[in-house]
């Protein structure tokens, strides 16, 4: 055996480094290799100690119901324990009798939990047991809304650390999440709206874009309201972040705009027939009053 001979032999005895062997085993398996270690396991473990903390007192008081007050009880409960009843009817069919007086299932509830990933972890469960369930799905949102946040902060700067950790867990447990709680599906935003951003820098950095499309297509699909503004403040986002030259913007744009749709067009089973049921509704018709709708007014903010 010659020298050359020798050196290839000895180089197949070396062990590959994480992140060579995770490249070839593809772009999401990648991403997780690189994100797990010890600040991520203390993300995760700090937003479901404090999350627990804070929803276990109530589901105690409750006997392991989770309840709370005015909306969460009077239409998150009974939508969601509907649609699981619903969804597990002999013939559900696409008109629901018992939705006020009559409506579209798909119009009435694709809004509130026929798009979420968290409500259908719920639907494995019989429909009565939602109340018992809502608090660890809550438990459940906090933890996911912090780890991809933190993979977010790790994506940027490159490296884990106590910082990161500390932004993960403030944007987990931020005002919005709070004064929200009664929205039992806002939380679902908070939560996967991380990987929208996650997915275009993985883009510009020629990593590739199919964790952007389906992150599109996730939070398209959990709400077609909230997605909305997402895509405008990823515009902005792309705008301000990635300064290049115009042939490299360009590029990028066309290459995001392109995964983005790709994403749309897969949550199209439910955004299309929402869309359409909207554009249907004669109040969609009105104007936007830019001085009513975005100017603060002086008299509420003196007189009230």
């Amino acid at each position: 055996m010659n020298n050359e001979d020798r050196y290839k032999a000895s180089d197949n005895h070396f062990p590959e480094d994480k992140s060579s062997m995770a490249e070839k085993q593809g772009p999401s398996v990648s991403l997780l290799i690189q994100t797990i270690d010890k600040y991520f396991l203390l993300c995760i473990s700090i937003c479901f100690i404090v999350s627990l903390a804070s929803f276990g007192y109530f589901m105690f008081e409750g006997r392991g119901a989770f309840t709370l007050r005015d909306d969460f009880n009077t239409q998150i409960l009974p939508f969601y324990i509907q649609v699981n009843r619903y969804l597990k009817s002999s013939l559900p069919g696409q008109w629901c009798w018992s939705l006020d007086l009559g409506a579209s299932f798909i119009n009435g509830f694709g809004y509130y939990a026929l798009g979420s990933p968290f409500a259908w972890l719920s639907f494995l469960f019989p429909p009565e047991t939602f109340p018992y369930t809502a608090g660890w799905l809550f438990v459940l949102k906090y933890v996911f809304a912090g780890a991809t946040a933190y993979i977010y902060l790790k994506t940027m700067t490159k490296k884990g650390g106590f910082c990161e950790v500390i932004g993960a867990v403030a944007y987990a447990f931020c005002g919005f999440q709070a004064t929200n709680i009664l929205f039992f599906f806002f939380h679902d935003i908070v939560a996967l709206f991380p990987l929208l951003l996650i997915g275009m820098e993985r883009i510009l950095r020629g990593k590739g874009y199919l964790l952007f499309s389906f992150a599109v297509f996730i939070n398209c699909l959990a709400n077609y309201y909230f997605f909305v503004g997402e895509c405008l403040f990823l515009v902005i986002y792309y705008c301000f972040r990635f300064r290049r030259s115009r042939i490299s913007f360009l590029k990028g744009f066309i290459i995001t705009l392109l995964a983005g749709t790709l994403g749309v067009g897969m949550a199209c089973i439910l955004f299309l027939p929402s869309a359409l049921y909207i554009l249907g509704n004669p109040r969609a018709g009105g104007k936007l009053s830019l001085e009513k709708n975005l100017l603060p007014d002086l008299k509420t903010f003196l007189f009230t």
